[in-house]
């Protein structure tokens, strides 16, 4: 599906990306293939891999299942192509290093996971991490997933985590009752607690302050997240620097012991 929002979003003109020469390999998905191409939004479909990274400039990595990253990602970094990553940025951390180390290697720019980070909202409360006692962020994700169970969605609050809290954690507490599953990982004076359920429809915050004060984000339309992306990706292109490689390393060790931890 980020095949559909990311095309949307394209088409709709960002700046620094053009907007007609978009090419996409998904042999999965032919359906949204087809509907992507009657809508105007895609150049052409490719039969391989090897015929996208032919035809482009530079590759998004849109597979669900983020075990599939690091191959596409190391032919898109080996000719060089930059590359963003979509979530799951990758389901261990020899995966995420693997890429980022390649990305340093050959100086091609990487980016990746949740586009979420991208909000203004979650800008908002990574400034206000300084001052708070504790934030805790609420977001849908689903222990059983047919996508590869925590790894897909999880990963979007472990990606938020590092953005807000940083990658100097000191260590976590988790614990799942069903499909839902509560974090808490700590900090030097911060803890970041991160709730999710399937039947949590919305993204939020909640930021205790150190003074006793708090306050609640509720963030509208988050699907507004994929423009931020994208534009994130253009500035990328143009800088010609990785994104924050560090938030994504830590993000997917997080990830990754979240779950066998919880699997145990």
């Amino acid at each position: 599906m980020h095949l559909v929002y990311f095309g949307e979003v394209l088409a709709a003109g960002v700046p620094g990306l053009d907007s007609k020469s978009g090419y996409v390999w998904a042999p999965d998905a032919p359906d949204i293939v087809a509907s992507r191409l009657a809508a105007g939004e895609l150049a052409g479909v490719c039969d391989t891999f090897s015929e996208l990274l032919e035809k482009s400039d530079a590759i998004m990595i849109l597979t669900r299942d983020g075990r599939t990253h690091r191959k596409y990602a190391e032919m898109c970094i080996e000719n060089h192509k930059p590359v963003f990553v979509d979530k799951p940025f990758a389901c261990d951390k020899q995966d995420a290093l693997a890429m980022i180390e390649a990305a340093r290697k050959h100086h091609v720019p990487i980016m990746g996971g949740s586009t979420l980070c991208w909000l203004p909202e979650t800008e908002s409360v990574r400034r206000s991490a300084k001052d708070a006692s504790e934030i805790t962020i609420q977001f849908m994700a689903d222990w059983e997933s047919p996508y590869g169970g925590w790894y897909y969605y999880g990963s979007h609050l472990t990606d938020l985590c590092a953005c807000v809290g940083g990658c100097d954690a000191k260590g976590f507490e988790a614990k799942r009752e069903g499909r839902n599953v509560t974090a808490s990982v700590f900090y030097d004076g911060l803890a970041v607690k991160l709730v999710s359920s399937p039947d949590i429809n919305d993204l939020s915050f909640h930021i205790a302050y150190k003074t006793g004060n708090s306050q609640q984000i509720l963030v509208p339309n988050y699907e507004r997240c994929y423009r931020f992306g994208m534009e994130r990706f253009s500035d990328m292109l143009i800088n010609n620097q990785s994104v924050y490689p560090e938030r994504l390393l830590f993000s997917v060790n997080l990830l990754d012991s979240i779950i066998k931890r919880l699997s145990k």
